[in-house]
């Protein structure tokens, strides 16, 4: 009789493929973090320069007579 011989399994352990995945995905997690986290503070930075801006806007309209029209 023909019989097979026994497959060899590979343990998922000694796997390069679940390593590389793996630190590939840790490294790409890493990367995003630190794109959200300077993308999270340039936005606020630019609401705080919007907010400055805009009260310096007011100050100067109100030092000019407000939205009186007066010649």
């Amino acid at each position: 009789m023909h019989s097979d011989p026994p497959r060899k399994t590979k343990a998922a352990l000694k796997n390069p493929l679940l390593y590389t995945s793996l630190a590939l995905g840790l490294a790409l997690l890493y990367v995003g973090g630190i794109f959200f986290g300077r993308w999270q503070e340039n936005r606020a930075l630019e609401q705080r320069a919007a907010g400055k801006r805009r009260a310096q806007d007011q100050q100067t309209v109100e030092s000019m007579g407000g939205r009186r029209l007066e010649i």
